[in-house]
């Protein structure tokens, strides 16, 4: 059985960049939604989708984003809600609050319908790691996501010490849940560019050493499989394969597993993912991202072992 329900957001300022210059615009925004019936918990209940969720995700979309126009906000509305939340369709109406805001070519109300089928891309949570100028790697590191994906959300910044190669600064990690349009390989390799970018230096004699910057794919949807994908610590930092070099290539490939193991094994990989998405459910063990947190820290309040830098990813 399907249900309908309704959300409206309202007080959202939205900015939009145009004309050389950016505006602040600001409207409302509403929802119809149609889901499903209720999931059913191993109790016999059925959970529902939480109006506080999707408005506290539209929310913090809406206000970390510049958008091109009132359409764009509301395509990427639709998106995030069928894709993000599962559900089977949305109407999406955003409003202009202020009158005047149409002089400049806003209309006033814009009405969308979208379904399961106009968005065929998963939602994927990254785990992000520094420990050299990490407030400007990982800033620089969700900016160039946002070139290439659709950046949903994004964790608080915990300050982490470091694990297995202890000689070296703390670690500041982190997470984002995002949608792509791409394959595993391909937004792995997308990931291998980024990490280029910003200078990653890949020691093979240090392979847990310092890092300006470590992304790695932590869940697909929630799904389990494996994938093949170049070992950039094998390959070195250049990323130039011979391939005619077969020992190079044989030793530059690797299974990639989905969930990522370290989800399982360290707090500082789980604990920015529970605070990304508490209730999302680990498709390996099948308790949620809290319950895992919690397991692995050995604290109920989880979120509270680690200190949290203090500067924001987004402005």
């Amino acid at each position: 059985m399907e249900v309908n329900q309704e959300i409206e957001i309202n007080d959202v300022t939205l900015k939009v960049h145009g004309d050389h210059r950016q505006n602040n615009v600001p409207v409302s925004l509403a929802l119809r939604i149609g889901t499903r019936d209720g999931k059913e918990t191993a109790d016999g209940a059925r959970t529902f989708l939480k109006h506080s969720d999707v408005t506290k995700t539209i929310a913090e979309y809406v206000t970390s984003h510049t958008f091109t126009s009132p359409e764009n906000l509301a395509e990427d509305v639709a998106k995030i809600t069928i894709v993000g939340f599962q559900t089977t369709w949305v109407e999406v109406r955003v409003s202009v609050v202020e009158e005047r805001q149409q002089s400049i070519h806003y209309p006033g109300t814009i009405n969308i319908r979208r379904t399961r089928g106009d968005f065929p891309r998963p939602i994927v949570f990254i785990s992000l790691g520094s420990n050299i100028c990490p407030d400007k790697n990982l800033t620089n590191a969700v900016r160039l996501l946002r070139e290439r994906t659709t950046v949903v959300a994004v964790s608080k910044v915990f300050i982490t010490p470091p694990q297995l190669d202890t000689n070296q600064p703390p670690y500041h990690n982190m997470a984002v849940k995002i949608l792509t349009p791409g394959d595993p390989y391909d937004l792995k390799r997308a990931l291998y560019d980024i990490e280029d970018k910003l200078l990653r230096v890949r020691d093979p004699l240090r392979k847990n050493g310092p890092h300006t910057i470590d992304l790695d794919i932590s869940f697909w949807d929630d799904v389990t499989f494996s994938f093949t994908a170049f070992n950039r610590d094998a390959l070195g930092t250049s990323g130039k394969t011979t391939l005619s070099d077969h020992t190079k290539v044989k030793s530059g490939i690797k299974l990639q597993q989905i969930p990522h193991p370290d989800t399982l094994k360290f707090a500082h990989t789980i604990v920015p993912l529970a605070d990304l998405d508490p209730d999302f459910k680990h498709p390996v063990v099948m308790k949620t991202l809290a319950e895992v947190a919690m397991e692995v820290t050995g604290h109920v309040d989880f979120k509270g072992v680690f200190e949290t830098a203090d500067f924001k990813i987004y402005d």
